[in-house]
């Protein structure tokens, strides 16, 4: 294990590996010989931008460790090519996955970076069929490729939706089969963002359909209502370099954190007594 620190302006934010996964976690690095619970996503559940992400206030109010293996802009299919992470996962006696943006998963119309998800790759020659008009070189990220694509044309656009949609759905039955005890599924749909149709959703084309299909497979969904911070008014308690200012008025502040803390304490507290460590 090895982990590090992100600088003078982010003080809090250690991060670390776990074996030979090259992932970065929210640190610091956690031992595994007693009960514990795990928390599984991307930046809002590593805690981006704040001391004390929902995970480690979890820990505090139930009193058994929670280990937070949210990794800054990673998805789906990051998580599933870790071994390292989806064994100490699946090991735990408590597990949290927050649902995460559709965009980030290769696919037949594109490909992503296999670890930091958010990074578009290159297109497919199908995805160059259909958008023949766009330069992908233009793109980096695929937030910024998608909302491009639409506006481009909506009823091309809902091509990709579509398939994004229905691998999202798979993947995330390939992850929730991973668990003998099953999961908890964390919901954090932010208001409305910038943009029309599909794009307005965040997590990203993530709907009611989508995640109603996973019931089966998840002890719960706990759905909260957030706003980045800057929306939220939380910036004065994020903590961030200047050159960060636009990423970290995008991302969920404390309080927000606090209350997530909150809510799951409310759902996972009967059952965390009963796995506290004697």
């Amino acid at each position: 294990m090895s982990f590090q620190t992100f600088g003078a302006d982010a003080p809090g934010e250690e991060s670390c590996h776990y074996g030979a996964s090259k992932l970065q976690c929210r640190g610091p690095a956690r031992q595994f010989d007693t009960p514990y619970m795990v928390a599984m996503g991307d930046s809002e559940t590593f805690g981006k931008f704040v001391k004390y992400p929902f995970a480690a206030l979890l820990e505090k109010s139930i009193g058994i460790p929670c280990v937070n293996l949210g990794s800054p802009n990673s998805g789906l299919d990051a998580l599933l090519q870790d071994p390292d992470l989806i064994r100490i996962a699946k090991s735990a006696d408590l597990a949290i996955i927050q649902a995460m943006g559709a965009q980030n998963l290769t696919n037949r119309f594109f490909r992503v970076h296999p670890r930091r998800n958010d990074r578009f790759l290159e297109p497919t020659p199908v995805l160059l069929d259909v958008f023949p008009e766009v330069d992908f070189t233009d793109f980096a990220f695929t937030n910024h490729m998608m909302h491009s694509l639409q506006q481009v044309s909506s009823r091309r656009f809902s091509l990709i939706a579509d398939e994004l949609k229905q691998a999202w759905v798979k993947r995330m039955h390939l992850l929730l089969r991973q668990f003998a005890r099953k999961p908890i599924l964390l919901w954090l749909r932010y208001d409305t963002v910038s943009g029309f149709g599909e794009a307005t959703h965040n997590p990203f084309l993530v709907d009611e359909a989508m995640v109603a299909e996973l019931k089966r497979n998840l002890r719960q969904v706990v759905e909260i209502p957030v706003q980045p911070a800057s929306a939220a008014q939380e910036m004065n308690a994020m903590i961030f370099a200047t050159a960060e200012q636009e990423a970290a008025a995008n991302m969920i502040g404390q309080a927000t954190h606090h209350r997530i803390a909150k809510e799951l304490r409310r759902v996972l507290k009967p059952e965390a007594q009963r796995k506290r460590p004697a």
